[in-house]
């Protein structure tokens, strides 16, 4: 696993920095840190449209040639900017537990994820994962992110299914992968165990020192939360959903960067240096965001604006809109001309899935107890009831109306209210408001961990200053912010962190029967696709489609499976593929299959009982080995190889 931390590291802080160095941000400062994972993104996915475009292959090349020219950029930009004085380091004593209180939040985070990765198979649980997966070894083997050549059916990528998939994800996993020599599994699960344990809470507590900078701890205690909401980033992990936990844990500096510049007096919309370079970290930030996953946008934009309108309604000057507007529309018009050569794949990308409708679920749930487990962050199977934190977060939530900041409280209350009309309400008005999030409540509720943490840091820190104002000592803050530490300890934390750590394990362990378990590849399905490298070669592997783990074949060792991923309708091709795996039995009596394995060069079949809760395999064991043209010539646990013989 090294080597993958050490590939993601590489890829999402060497681009970002540079290009933090060209913007003249201080590398000094936390929030350029924060930021500077959007502006690698952003760099990737820009580098990957300029491949695309010129058809110049991407990968490993391709990047040291964008960190060339990023160093050369930043050379003749440091040659020309003034020196500029260092920022003072005041070290005021509350800014010191404020950032003890945020190196407690990484440490219990990772120590969290490293509990609960140990001793089971490091690759991605889910569905989703599957397809991830198959979508990064894609762009490996086609030297390429363009989508016609990554949204295939087929190994070769003859076949395209789809018309859009956000794939910055996947090109910096490939890059990472490519990097290191390490496998695309364990580089996927570094890239869910950074992004959930550091960027996460080191965005929160950007944004909550930004929204409450005079208020000291409250940055501090809201990064110190945020490891301990099962929600997020533990509860989409079940599913594979590895995009949206890494674009999620980009929101919080996102909106900080967007409501930034919408806030700047001296920025000017004109062609001038600096009203260009003003506009490009948001704009990146948006970028990155839009290209990794497409649902947090909507979500950055409102808030973003919600606190801007609380900002003019504070001062009392409303005329402070319009040019606020203003900015946010050229940093959105900026970011849109960043993203131009992808519109017209996203436009059909958004075509395909309204067409589609079919995630549109609402169980007609009741709203009271709905809304009970939504306030005691408790959400099905698996996950567990975080009372007292929730609790905690009311009370932040009420004393940051009384002091008149209502943009924030509004947000949670919206988010809220997404997820109930989702899960119980069958209003018109549901479908278009949730559309971003395909109509799941699975999906919005996570959202509530971007406030969750900062209420209930707020009502900590506001009790820990409480309990110091008792004393006259100048060292009081420090006692009393141990003792709300020792609260949460007690209260929350003690329970939360074994509570996700098993969560964690539950959702990577095959062999778990905790709750609705996704994960379908352990080491027999791996030594099977070891096998299958060694002896398939050239020849293609007939799969369960979107059932099983069979896709991992080809991430993990490049074995080709007959069929890749499935959108939308069938093709005539497609339709073949699928009718030979559903026949497979009837090999040798089938003429229409038999000729189909023989196009295909399909002479081998790999068959794992262990399937999505949800699947529809087509594929029976007993008719496998039954049929006397397949041969199985491995079998280890539930995982089946057979040689057809025709």
């Amino acid at each position: 696993m090294l080597r993958a931390y050490t590939g993601v590291v590489a890829v999402i802080l060497i681009p970002g920095a540079l290009v933090a160095s060209i913007l003249g941000l201080r590398l000094r400062m936390l929030s350029t840190w924060a930021a500077i994972p959007a502006f690698s993104f952003a760099a990737v996915f820009l580098l990957g449209e300029t491949t695309t475009r010129f058809r110049v292959p991407f990968g490993v090349p391709a990047f040291v040639v964008l960190l060339a020219v990023l160093v050369a950029v930043l050379a003749v930009v440091h040659g020309r900017r003034p020196a500029r004085p260092p920022k003072p380091n005041l070290g005021r004593r509350g800014e010191r537990i404020d950032d003890a209180l945020l190196t407690l939040g990484v440490a219990v985070g990772t120590s969290i994820w490293f509990r609960g990765l140990r001793h089971v198979p490091l690759v991605p649980p889910g569905g989703d994962a599957t397809r991830h997966g198959w979508f990064v070894a894609r762009i490996l083997s086609a030297h390429s992110i363009d989508p016609a050549k990554i949204l295939t059916s087929d190994a070769g990528g003859a076949h395209r299914v789809a018309n859009y998939y956000p794939l910055t994800l996947h090109a910096s996993a490939a890059l990472s992968t490519r990097l290191v020599g390490s496998d695309i599994g364990r580089v996927l699960v570094a890239y869910i165990v950074v992004f959930s344990a550091v960027v996460l809470p080191v965005g929160m507590f950007v944004l909550a020192r930004n929204l409450a900078p005079a208020r000291p701890l409250v940055a501090g205690f809201t990064a110190l939360v945020v490891p301990l909401v099962m929600l997020f980033p533990y509860f989409p992990v079940w599913g594979g959903d590895i995009p949206q936990i890494v674009a999620m844990a980009m929101v919080p500096i996102a909106v900080v960067l967007l409501w930034q510049a919408m806030l700047t007096r001296h920025l000017q919309l004109g062609m001038n240096r600096a009203s260009v370079v003003a506009l490009v970290p948001p704009s990146l930030a948006l970028l990155s965001i839009a290209s990794l996953h497409t649902s947090e946008l909507p979500l950055v934009v409102g808030l973003a604006l919600a606190l801007v309108l609380e900002h003019a309604w504070r001062a009392h000057d409303i005329r402070m809109l319009r040019p606020a507007l203003s900015r946010g529309i050229g940093v959105g018009a900026f970011a849109t001309m960043l993203f131009s050569p992808t519109l017209v794949s996203f436009a059909g990308g958004v075509s395909e899935r309204v067409a589609s409708r079919t995630l549109l679920v609402a169980n007609h749930a009741n709203w009271e107890p709905r809304l009970g487990a939504i306030l005691q962050l408790h959400y099905g199977a698996g996950t567990v009831r975080q009372g007292f934190l929730g609790f905690l977060a009311l009370a932040g939530a009420a004393l940051w109306l009384v002091f008149r900041r209502p943009a924030w409280v509004t947000g949670w209350a919206g988010v809220m209210m997404l997820s109930l009309f989702t899960g119980a309400s069958t209003h018109r008005l549901a479908d278009p408001l949730t559309f971003p999030w395909y109509h799941l409540e699975s999906r919005i509720l996570p959202n509530v961990a971007f406030f969750v943490p900062f209420f209930a840091g707020l009502a900590l820190a506001y009790g820990a200053v409480l309990m110091a104002r008792v004393s006259t000592r100048s060292w009081a803050m420090l006692p009393a912010t141990l003792a709300m530490v020792a609260v949460l300890t007690v209260f929350v934390g003690v329970h939360a962190v074994r509570a996700n750590s098993r969560y964690v394990r539950a959702s990577f362990d095959p062999s778990s029967h905790v709750f609705f378990n996704q994960a379908l590849v352990d080491h027999t399905s791996l030594d099977a696709f070891r096998w299958l490298r060694v002896h398939a070669r050239s020849d293609t592997v007939a799969n369960e489609p979107g059932v099983d783990g069979s896709l991992w074949m080809y991430a993990e060792q490049h074995v080709s499976p007959l069929i890749g991923v499935v959108f939308g309708k069938n093709s005539p091709e497609l339709n073949d593929r699928l009718y030979l795996t559903k026949h497979l039995g009837s090999l040798g009596r089938d003429d229409r299959a038999d000729d189909l394995a023989r196009r295909y060069r399909t002479r081998w079949v790999f068959f794992d009982s262990r399937m999505l809760p949800i699947g529809r395999p087509v594929m029976r064991l007993a008719d496998l080995r039954a049929n006397p043209h397949l041969t199985a010539v491995f079998h280890e646990g539930d995982a089946w190889v057979f040689r057809i013989d025709l």
